[in-house]
C-alpha cells in the first residue's frame, strides 16, 4: 500500500523545479482531481502529473502563456472537464494561433517577393528610358556629324576648284617661261609674252575678287530673308520668337509679356477702351485680350470698364448713393429712388434720402433751419479745411490735393475750385488771363 510520504516525494520528483506558488497551486489541482476520483486511482494520479509536467516545459519554452495555464486550472475548478480534456483544448487553440501567425508570415514573404519583383521592373523600365534617351543623344550627333560633314565636303569642293585654278596658273606659266626661253633673243616677243602673262594674272585675280564678292553677296541675302521672316516689336523693339508672338485683330504684332504690361499699364491709369501701341490706334478687342492676361485680370477689366462706362454716362445711369453700394439704375423721369440692394430711398433731385412731405426746395430749407449749427457748420468747416468742392454737375465732392484751380470730376466735368464755373468761361479764368503779360495771352491764342 502506498504510504502519504512516498505520495509526497513522488510530486516533489516531479514538480519540484516550480516556485512556491505554481507548487501549491498545482498540489491543490492534484489534490481536487484525486478527490473527484473515486475510488483512489495510482494510475489516474500519474497521468495527471505528466499532464502537469507537459504543461510546464511548454512553458519553460515559451509555448505558453502562464495566465493562460492558470486559466485552465480555474476552468478545472468551475466546470466537469478533465486535466486532459482542457489541456487537449488549449493546445489546440495555441497551435491554431500558431499557424495563423505562420499563414500571416508567408503572405508577408508573398508581399516582399511582390514588392522585390516590382522594384526588378521599375529598374529596368528605368535603364530602357535612359537607353532610349542615348539613342536620341546618339541620333543627334549623327545629325551633327553628318553636317559637319557636308560643310567639309563643300570646304573642299572648294579648295579643289582653288587648286585646279593655281595648277592651270602653273602650266600657263611654265608655257610662258618656255616661250620666254625659245624666244629669248627677239626682245619685242618677250614683252609681249610679259605684258600677256600680266594679262592673264589680272584676269585671275578679278576672277577670285568676284568669286569673293558673290559669296559675300549670297551671306548678305541669306541674313537679309532671315530678317524679313522675324517680326519686331513695337513695344521693345526686338524680335519676337514664334512661341512669344501676340497678334492682335488689327495685324499688329507684339511679345505677350509686353502687350500684356502695356495693357495693365492702361487698366491703372483708367485709359479705356485700350488703344494698339502701334500708329492705328484701334481699340484692342476683347477677343485679344483674353489671351494675354489671366483670369483675375480679365475681371479687374471687366469691373473697371463698367465702371468707366457708367461714369461716363452719368446722363442715363446712376450709381445709389448710399456709399459702397454697387448698384446702377436707369435714369427716367422718376423724382425718387428706392434701392433693391440697400432698401433705402433717395430724391433724385437733391442725391439725398427720400424727404416725404416736402418738396425739395421745402426740405432743404428745414435741413438747413434744422441743422443750421449742429451740422451744416461743422460739415462745411471740414469741407473748406480739406479742400473739397462740390460739382456743378454731378454734386459729387471733389478734393483739391495740389496743382491748379482747374478740376475735373469723375463725370469728366470740368470746373473752377475757386467759383466752382465752367472752367475758362468762369469770371476768376478770364480775370487771370486778362492779367497775363502780352507775350503769354499772345502765346495763348
Amino acid at each position: 500500500m502506498l504510504e502519504i510520504i512516498d505520495l509526497v516525494n513522488q510530486i516533489k520528483q516531479q514538480l519540484g523545479n516550480r516556485n512556491d506558488d505554481d507548487l501549491i497551486i498545482q498540489s491543490f489541482i492534484l489534490g481536487l482531481l484525486q478527490g473527484k476520483a473515486n475510488p483512489y486511482s495510482q494510475e489516474y494520479l500519474q497521468e495527471n502529473l505528466e499532464t502537469l509536467m507537459n504543461l510546464n516545459m511548454l512553458i519553460d519554452i515559451n509555448i505558453y502563456k502562464p495566465q493562460r495555464v492558470q486559466k485552465l486550472f480555474n476552468d478545472i475548478l468551475q466546470g466537469s472537464k478533465t486535466l486532459q480534456q482542457l489541456s487537449t483544448l488549449l493546445e489546440a487553440e495555441v497551435f491554431n494561433e500558431i499557424e495563423e501567425i505562420q499563414d500571416n508570415q508567408q503572405n508577408q514573404d508573398n508581399q516582399n517577393q511582390i514588392n522585390q519583383q516590382f522594384i526588378i521592373k521599375q529598374q529596368n523600365l528605368n535603364q530602357d528610358q535612359e537607353n532610349y534617351k542615348k539613342v536620341q543623344q546618339n541620333s543627334v550627333k549623327f545629325q551633327l556629324f553628318k553636317q559637319n560633314q557636308q560643310q567639309e565636303q563643300q570646304q573642299q569642293k572648294q579648295i579643289n576648284s582653288k587648286n585646279k585654278k593655281i595648277l592651270k596658273e602653273e602650266k600657263n606659266a611654265q608655257k610662258i617661261q618656255l616661250q620666254l626661253n625659245q624666244n629669248s633673243l627677239n626682245e619685242s616677243n618677250s614683252l609681249k609674252l610679259a605684258h600677256q602673262l600680266q594679262q592673264q594674272f589680272d584676269e585671275e585675280d578679278n576672277l577670285m575678287k568676284q568669286f569673293e564678292i558673290e559669296q559675300h553677296f549670297e551671306e548678305y541675302q541669306a541674313v537679309q530673308i532671315e530678317k524679313k521672316n522675324q517680326v519686331e516689336c513695337k513695344i521693345c523693339l526686338e524680335y519676337i520668337p514664334f512661341i512669344e508672338l501676340a497678334t492682335l485683330y488689327c495685324s499688329h504684332m507684339y511679345h505677350q509679356k509686353c502687350l500684356a504690361q502695356y495693357c495693365l499699364t492702361q487698366m491703372e491709369s483708367r485709359q479705356f477702351p485700350i488703344l494698339c501701341p502701334s500708329e492705328c490706334k484701334k481699340n484692342i478687342i476683347y477677343s485679344d485680350l483674353i489671351e494675354v492676361l489671366d483670369d483675375k485680370q480679365i475681371l479687374q477689366f471687366q469691373k473697371l470698364t463698367f465702371k468707366a462706362y457708367i461714369d461716363t454716362h452719368n446722363n442715363e445711369y446712376s450709381w445709389c448713393p448710399t456709399p459702397d453700394c454697387q448698384y446702377v439704375f436707369v435714369l427716367g423721369e422718376q423724382s425718387q429712388f428706392e434701392c433693391p440692394v440697400c432698401q433705402k430711398r433717395y430724391c433724385l433731385e437733391c442725391k439725398i434720402e427720400y424727404h416725404n412731405g416736402f418738396s425739395c426746395q421745402e426740405y432743404q430749407k428745414k435741413i438747413k433751419m434744422e441743422n443750421q449749427k449742429a451740422l451744416d457748420d461743422k460739415f462745411f468747416s471740414f469741407i473748406k479745411g480739406a479742400k473739397y468742392k462740390q460739382c456743378p454737375q454731378c454734386k459729387f465732392w471733389v478734393e483739391k490735393s495740389e496743382g491748379c484751380n482747374h478740376m475735373t470730376c469723375r463725370c469728366k466735368f470740368e470746373f473752377c475750385y475757386v467759383c466752382g464755373g465752367v472752367y475758362e468761361k468762369c469770371e476768376c479764368v478770364i480775370q487771370a488771363h486778362a492779367n497775363w503779360p502780352r507775350t503769354l495771352r499772345r502765346n495763348r491764342r
